[in-house]
């Protein structure tokens, strides 16, 4: 920060942060900042930057579910739960826009399961069918697409 504060055009220092804070010492507000003053350096955020931060969606995404599951009160569970949903569809929503790059694909179906097993909880707790899946149900058919090309890309045809 020091090294950004001394030049204000400089982004370097905040694309360091950014990947400290999203992989090494995980923290998604201060990864939330050091994206921001790169924006303010004038710095256009590309696929890496994205996937940091979808990363750190996903993660903050996964603990809330985590702790929702260690609730002791139904209402503090379905408060986690809509909290970690919220955060797993903004991850998959960024994963979305940069679907070809790295370990994308891997996180983002990763988020999808998470997503469905949180929205089928909410179903149970609520019992109205106010949080369905059945939106879900592309993203799941996209995923498995994914998943055969990859199959077969790697397994050859038997001939």
């Amino acid at each position: 920060r020091t090294a950004g504060r001394r030049d204000r055009e400089w982004p370097d220092p905040y694309l360091g942060l950014a990947r400290i804070y999203a992989y090494d010492r995980f923290n998604l507000e201060e990864l939330q900042k050091a994206l921001g003053e790169l924006g303010k350096r004038g710095y256009t955020m590309g696929r890496r930057e994205k996937a940091m931060l979808a990363d750190g969606f996903r993660m903050r995404g996964i603990e809330l579910h985590e702790q929702a599951k260690r609730a002791s009160e139904v209402k503090d569970e379905i408060t986690w739960l809509d909290r970690a949903g919220n955060h797993l569809r903004q991850a998959i929503d960024l994963y979305n826009e940069i679907a070809s790059y790295a370990d994308v694909q891997k996180n983002r179906g990763e988020a999808v399961r998470r997503l469905v097993a949180i929205e089928r909880r909410m179903d149970a707790l609520h019992g109205d069918g106010e949080y369905e899946i059945d939106d879900l149900e592309g993203d799941i058919d996209d995923l498995l697409g994914v998943v055969e090309k990859e199959l077969r890309r790697r397994i050859p045809p038997v001939s």
